[in-house]
């Protein structure tokens, strides 16, 4: 495979090309910068054998896959507005809606586990797991992507997913937006000034017991916590009103940086876990 290019590089180059996807490209950059900085030695070094590029490279991957219906890709095509828990808090083993849509807790499931078990698998279907789960730690932490049952529009079972969509339309500056955008877009319209580099100075600040604590747990620790707390969030947001940058403060800003950080400790920590070894 190729030399690893230094991050820095890999930044410049993502710059250019952020998108507007839960979390937006530079939101997901920042997830997986703030991962990349803590990964071991050993862990940097057996993760190149599958990934040629820092983890920054493959943030907004999964955001442009091809969506053809195939084996390969039909796990990816519906990853959007994919987490959920079923009404005893138990884990999902199924889409939510029968073409497959919303299935991504169970989706992230078979990939967290096979590429636990990488040795055992094949290095193609490690390489396309790895591109997503670095995708997916951040959506996983956004509210654009977690359907709570307390969220309005009736998006769990026995109402329309399509309603929530409905009640999330609102305008930035006029625009014709959504909730789901207002987030995607958290830290780019906050400061818009901010490089990457900015960012993760500004977040990545806890102290090795800190982050430990942060890290706690594994994926179904993390998803019930994120899904207790994207309920606040819906108290936040009004539909159909124009929002500017101002509405990035104080909750909405806190909220952000504290889930934004901690999808890129905890997607160090799971690669540090399978891949810190001599």
């Amino acid at each position: 495979m190729k030399v690893f290019k230094r991050i820095s590089a890999s930044l410049a180059c993502m710059v250019l090309s952020c998108s507007a996807f839960a979390w937006g490209g530079f939101e997901h950059s920042i997830v997986a910068y703030i991962a990349q900085e803590h990964l071991t030695e050993n862990a940097q070094r057996n993760l190149r054998y599958y990934l040629d590029q820092p983890l920054t490279e493959y943030a907004e991957w999964m955001d442009h896959v091809p969506t053809q219906n195939t084996d390969v890709y039909k796990p990816l095509i519906w990853h959007t507005h994919a987490f959920y828990l079923n009404e005893d808090g138990s884990l999902p083993t199924k889409p939510l809606v029968s073409t497959g849509e919303y299935g991504g807790v169970h989706t992230m499931v078979m990939m967290l586990d096979a590429v636990a078990d990488h040795k055992n698998q094949p290095d193609s279907v490690v390489v396309l797991y790895l591109r997503c789960l670095v995708h997916l730690f951040g959506d996983l932490h956004c509210p654009g992507h977690f359907m709570s049952r307390e969220a309005p529009g009736g998006i769990m079972p026995g109402g329309d997913p399509k309603n929530h969509f409905q009640y999330g339309k609102c305008t930035y500056k006029g625009v014709s937006k959504s909730s789901h955008w207002l987030w995607d877009t958290a830290l780019q319209n906050e400061k818009p000034g901010w490089t990457f580099e900015d960012w993760r100075l500004f977040l990545d600040t806890a102290t090795p017991e800190q982050r430990a604590k942060e890290s706690e747990g594994s994926f179904p620790d993390w998803l019930r916590e994120c899904g207790r707390d994207v309920v606040q969030t819906y108290e936040w947001y009004e539909p159909g009103k124009d929002y500017d940058e101002t509405w990035y403060s104080g909750k909405v800003a806190e909220y952000a940086h504290d889930h934004i950080r901690k999808a890129g400790y905890r997607l160090a920590k799971f690669l540090n876990e399978v891949f810190d070894y001599e």
